[in-house]
C-alpha cells in the first residue's frame, strides 16, 4: 500500500507510514494528500524540466565551456539535478494516478 501522502510504500497492517501520516485516516483526508501529491509530482516535473533544458541550452555552448570552464559545469550541474527531479515528480504523478484507480 503506497502513502497517499508521500508515496512511500507500507505493508497492509501499517497504521502510520513513515512520514507521519495515517494510513487508515478518512476518505477525504487520503483525498487531499493524493491532491497534494499529484500538485507535488507536476511542480517537481515542471522544475526538472525547465533544469533539463537549461542543461541541455548550456551544453549548446560546448565550445565556449571549454575554453572558460565555467558553463560546461553549471550545465552538467542543472542535468545532475534536473533529470532526477523530473522522475521523481513523473513518478509521483504515475503512483497517484495509479492510487486513484
Amino acid at each position: 500500500m503506497d502513502c497517499p501522502h508521500c508515496g512511500l510504500f507500507n505493508t497492509p497492517s501499517a497504521l502510520r507510514c513513515d512520514c507521519g501520516f495515517d494510513l487508515h485516516a478518512p476518505q477525504h483526508v487520503k483525498a487531499e494528500a493524493r491532491a497534494a501529491q499529484v500538485q507535488r509530482g507536476w511542480l517537481e516535473l515542471g522544475a526538472g524540466l525547465v533544469l533539463v533544458l537549461f542543461a541541455a541550452a548550456g551544453l549548446g555552448m560546448v565550445v565556449d565551456a571549454l575554453e572558460s570552464g565555467g558553463s560546461f559545469y553549471i550545465a552538467g550541474g542543472a542535468a545532475l539535478v534536473g533529470l532526477p527531479l523530473a522522475a521523481r515528480g513523473w513518478r509521483r504523478l504515475r503512483n497517484a494516478r495509479e492510487a486513484s484507480e
